[in-house]
C-alpha cells in the first residue's frame, strides 16, 4: 500500500547536490562525487549488521528531493528503489528535463558491484566497479567517458585507520583522505587537508571541530528523542548504497565532515549552523517530510513514499 507523498526537504552541501543532480565539469568535479558517494560504501563489514527485524517489511517506493537556491527550483533527483535499495536515479534541470541518469546493481551479499551513469540521451558518462574482501570494500575502478581515462580509489584498513587512496592509471596519487577509529570502531577524525574532529557519546557526535587553513569552526549537535528511527530509516545509508554505515564523519567535497549522509541513532535535528533538519512524520511514525537548511539561500527538500 503507497502512503501520501508528502514533501521531504533536506540540507546538504552544494557540492554534494550538485554531485547528485548535475553533470560533472571537471576531474576535480568528478573526484569529489565520487568521494562522497564511496565512502558511504566504505565501511561495509556486514559482521555488526543489525538483524533482520519485521520492520524490514516497510519499503521505500520512491524518494524524490528538489533543490531550493533563492527561494527557486534549481534541480529535482528521483530515486526508485527494490526493497529499500536504490536501482534508479534521474536528475532534472529547473523545468524538469532529464540532465542524467544512473543505474545500480548489487551482488549476492547486498553491497553494490556497479553504478553507471548516462546523459539523458543514454550514452555513457562514468561507470564505478567496486572490489570486496570479507565484504569490506578495498577498490573502486572508475572508468571515466567524458575524460577517456581510468582513475583507481584503493581503500586500506587497520585496528585504528581507514586510507582512501585516488590514483591514475599510472599509479600517481590524485588524493589521500585518512580516518581515524576510536576503540568502538567509530571514525572520530578525518584528515584530507581540512582536518575535521568530533566529540562522541554512545555513537552519536555531539560536538565538531572542523579546521580550516584560516580559522577553525566548532559545531554542537542536537537531536530528536522521539521518534526514533525505525524501518528503512535504520540503515537508510547502508541500503542506499548497499552495505552497513554505521560511521560519522564524511569527507563529501574534500573539506568538512556531513553528518547528514550517515545512519545515526537518533534523527539529527542541526549541526551547528551547516544543517538545520525540519521533520513531519506520519502516524506510524515515519518521516514522510525532511527539510533541510544549510543556509539563508539554500535548502533541500525530500518527498517520500512508502511501500507495504
Amino acid at each position: 500500500m503507497i502512503k501520501k507523498l508528502f514533501q521531504i526537504s533536506t540540507v546538504l552541501f552544494i557540492s554534494i547536490i550538485t554531485g547528485c543532480s548535475s553533470s560533472d565539469s571537471s576531474i576535480k568535479e568528478e573526484i569529489e562525487i565520487t568521494e562522497s558517494s564511496e565512502e558511504q560504501s566504505d565501511n561495509s563489514d556486514s559482521e555488526e549488521e543489525p538483524p533482520t527485524e519485521t520492520e524490514e517489511s516497510i519499503f521505500f517506493s520512491k524518494i524524490i528531493y528538489e533543490n531550493i537556491v533563492d527561494g527557486n527550483l534549481a534541480a529535482r533527483v528521483e530515486f526508485q528503489f527494490e526493497e529499500n535499495k536504490v536501482v534508479r536515479e534521474e536528475g532534472f534541470d529547473a523545468v524538469g528535463v532529464l540532465q542524467n541518469y544512473t543505474t545500480y546493481k548489487y551482488g549476492e551479499n547486498g553491497l553494490i558491484q556497479n553504478r553507471t551513469n548516462y546523459n539523458s540521451d543514454g550514452s555513457i558518462r562514468t561507470i564505478n566497479n567496486f572490489g570486496y574482501e570479507n565484504n569490506k570494500l578495498v577498490s573502486i575502478e572508475i572508468i571515466r567517458n567524458q575524460f577517456s581515462d581510468i582513475i583507481y580509489r584503493n581503500i586500506t584498513y587497520s585496528n585504528d585507520l581507514i586510507e582512501n587512496e585516488l590514483v591514475d592509471s599510472n599509479g600517481n596519487r590524485l588524493m589521500l583522505s585518512k580516518y581515524y577509529l576510536n576503540d568502538d570502531g567509530f571514525i572520530y577524525k578525518s584528515d584530507n587537508g581540512i582536518p575535521a574532529e568530533i566529540t562522541l557519546e554512545d555513537g552519536l557526535p555531539t560536538s565538531k571541530i572542523v579546521q580550516y587553513p584560516t580559522n577553525t569552526l566548532e559545531f554542537e549537535h542536537v537531536y530528536l528523542d522521539n521518534p526514533m528511527p525505525k524501518g528503512p530509516w535504520k540503515n537508510f545509508w547502508g541500503n542506499f548504497y548497499g552495505s552497513l554505515n554505521n560511521q560519522i564523519v564524511r569527507s563529501g567535497s574534500g573539506v568538512v565532515s556531513h553528518e547528514d549522509t550517515v545512519d545515526l541513532t537518533k534523527y539529527i535535528v542541526s549541526a551547528g549552523s551547516q544543517l538545520q533538519r525540519e521533520y513531519e512524520f506520519d502516524v506510524d511514525g515515519l518521516p514522510i517530510r525532511i527539510e533541510k537548511t544549510f543556509s539563508p539561500t539554500f535548502k533541500s527538500i525530500w518527498e517520500i513514499e512508502y511501500q507495504k
